[in-house]
């Protein structure tokens, strides 16, 4: 793979006319680079997307990565304009519509993902439609919460089969913080569940071991698998998440690979 990475890269800089050059450029950029994305690299995945889509601006899977990178970079309103066009250009394409739902949430902008994932509940592709069912559940308890002004008044649907006599405690988890968004991929080493709903994952990217906090295991947005397990160990994982106030990553999406 770093072969083909480096050709791609010099034939990139041979100022390539062929899309396909520069989008294989930032492909393998994204498959290869571990741990968290410099900015100097975000830049230069989206400067090689942005590349593609000069060559080709009907090639939607360019806009649908370009979206992530600018995710990564923390730059939600592009990341939502990419992958609007993405959608735009390929309508039945039911990823890039949770893609969008997904980039929706991390936004906090629950009224814009919940009709598509509505939608998406009742996709021919199981795995999406699994996904949709768990995300859009998130959706509405967010929406809920925030309905109620962070109030301790119980959302309605939501349930407690332990039965805390804390409404507080029966709240849906705090949303993820607004910080920068990013993305990696690695090995999730092992997933710490001692104070559920919340798990603590531990990923080695990097030569480095990541603390990501999930804040809700049962409604976490998952890619690659149908529930969230406390058994995962030596997993390959890709992961966006948001910088937390402690240091702990907060995860927007999980993906098992």
């Amino acid at each position: 793979m770093e072969r083909a990475r480096s050709y791609f890269q010099r034939a990139s800089r041979q100022d390539s006319k062929d899309p396909f050059v520069h989008y294989y450029s930032a492909m393998l950029m994204d498959r290869t680079d571990g741990g968290r994305p410099t900015a100097e690299q975000s830049s230069e995945m989206e400067r090689e997307l942005e590349a593609t889509i000069a060559l080709d601006p009907n090639f939607a899977d360019a806009y649908s990565m370009l979206a992530f990178a600018q995710m990564s970079s923390g730059d939600m309103s592009k990341a939502t304009a990419s992958m609007k066009k993405a959608v735009e250009l390929s309508p039945r394409n039911d990823s890039y519509l949770y893609n969008l739902a997904s980039i929706y949430m991390a936004n906090r902008k629950a009224d814009d993902a919940i009709p598509i994932l509505e939608a998406l509940t009742r996709s021919s592709e199981r795995g999406i439609a699994a996904q949709a069912t768990a995300a859009l559940t998130q959706a509405r308890e967010f929406k809920a919460f925030i309905a109620k002004g962070g109030t301790t008044e119980r959302p309605a649907g939501l349930r407690n089969e332990t039965g805390p006599k804390d409404e507080a405690a029966q709240l849906p988890p705090p949303p993820v913080s607004a910080g920068a968004a990013h993305f990696l991929k690695g090995k999730l080493l092992r997933a710490d569940c001692g104070t559920p709903p919340a798990a603590l994952l531990t990923v080695s990217s990097g030569g480095k071991e990541w603390k990501l906090r999930v804040r809700d295991s049962q409604h976490v947005i998952l890619i690659g698998a149908d529930q969230f397990s406390c058994d995962w160990t030596n997993q390959a994982v890709a992961v966006n998440f948001r910088d937390g106030k402690d240091g702990a990553g907060e995860v927007i999406s999980l993906e098992m690979q």
